[in-house]
């Protein structure tokens, strides 16, 4: 398991640094795997676990992982966005 919240309003730092936390699990021996995060808005979730897809199909990790985002903010319309979380298999 690896968490990363990132960086306060800054998608992009926000970007890096997870996906900097999240090579870890790839070398990771693990039947599942759980990534935990926070975005900064709807397009970073997004390209957050297209990003994580793609690490793990690129190293060849075949476990699933279970990811967590707990969003940092609104989406700049005041309504809260929601935890949001899924599989990649």
């Amino acid at each position: 398991m690896e968490s990363e919240w990132g960086r306060w309003n800054d998608s992009k730092l926000t970007f890096v640094d997870v996906m900097e936390d999240a090579w870890k699990l790839t070398v990771v021996n693990a039947v599942a795997k759980v990534m935990v995060f926070g975005s900064q808005a709807t397009a970073n979730r997004q390209e957050i676990v297209g990003a994580l897809n793609r690490l793990r199909e690129q190293s060849g990790d075949t476990a699933p992982m279970l990811w967590i985002d707990v969003p940092w903010e609104t989406d700049g319309d005041l309504t809260a966005r929601r935890l949001g979380y899924g599989v990649l298999t």
